[in-house]
């Protein structure tokens, strides 16, 4: 039946009903039977042709009706259209290819909402490989994490720098990240070094240890620290000795929160947060077991 012809049908039933007896649940014109159930305020209908048995269209839609307030409990024009797709799967479950199927109203709704095993076996696998798949890429993020801290370990520990060279009768120094800090190279020529060279050296490394005053009690300060401190203005010096303070005897150093609970007194949230970004880019600091922890770089 094309779309035109049920819908003209369905515009002459309120008519046929108003013309028709109460007595009769069915209305017949020249081609067609109407076979309707009252429903509160609405009609259940069934139209077929008239050959059709009318005794199994009444049983057929006997068992529609017990069927519709299964899906809607208040039978009217909004929650039936609220259920229709359910009553259309329901009603399609009654009957198939306009012949009534043997069934009753338990098994119409068992029908209706039967779950596949199958389908529910599919889909705990793939959220099973789902799961897999995010273990997979958290291992391999904290194994990534985890060689970028252990490579500026490295970096910041042992750099570039050239083999120790013995000292002379001026005292010279070895290669190390202090002749780094400092900006120079420790090391002599390849003629071998004078005096002059090492007294040089020995004055700069004392003057650069010197440099750069600590606040009271912060006894992990390391010789690196003051020469680390030159290009530091004051709030980033107080931030890494700080910082080289409460990392002491704690390998995985401290929290960027505990500095700023204990320069709370002295510098704002925002202050020790923008220092200590700057001593990170300066390679002064450095994330050790992960993101909340930082070491400086001199510590041990």
């Amino acid at each position: 039946m094309t779309r035109i012809r049920i819908e003209g049908l369905l515009a002459a039933f309120p008519k046929l009903v108003g013309s028709g007896g109460k007595q009769h649940t069915y209305v017949e014109t020249e081609n067609v039977r109407y076979v309707y159930h009252p429903m509160e305020g609405l009609y259940l209908m069934l139209v077929t042709n008239k050959q059709s048995n009318i005794v199994e269209d009444l049983e057929t839609l006997r068992l529609l009706s017990k069927v519709v307030p299964e899906y809607v409990p208040s039978v009217d024009e909004d929650n039936v259209g609220r259920a229709a797709f359910e009553l259309i799967f329901a009603f399609d479950e009654v009957i198939s290819l306009g012949q009534r199927e043997p069934v009753n109203v338990t098994q119409v709704k068992q029908y209706t909402e039967m779950e596949s095993h199958e389908e529910k076996l599919h889909k705990m696998i793939i959220q099973s490989k789902i799961n897999d798949t995010k273990d997979v890429m958290k291992r391999k993020a904290l194994e990534i994490d985890k060689s970028k801290v252990d490579k500026m370990r490295d970096r910041a520990l042992k750099g570039d720098f050239g083999p120790s060279v013995g000292g002379g009768p001026g005292g010279g120094f070895g290669g190390s990240r202090y002749d780094m800090d400092m900006g120079f190279d420790s090391r002599p020529p390849m003629g071998g070094g004078d005096d002059d060279m090492g007294m040089g050296m020995g004055m700069g490394m004392g003057m650069g240890m010197g440099g750069g005053s600590a606040p009271a009690g912060a006894d992990a300060m390391g010789m690196g620290m003051g020469m680390q401190q030159s290009d530091h203005n004051d709030s980033q010096k107080m931030v890494l000795d700080t910082f080289a303070k409460l990392s002491t005897g704690h390998e995985n150093g401290t929290t960027l929160d505990a500095v700023i609970a204990e320069l709370a007194g002295s510098l704002s949230k925002a202050q020790v947060k923008s220092a200590a970004e700057a001593l990170v880019s300066d390679g002064s600091l450095y994330n050790s077991c992960d993101e909340e922890h930082f070491l400086p770089c001199f510590a041990g």
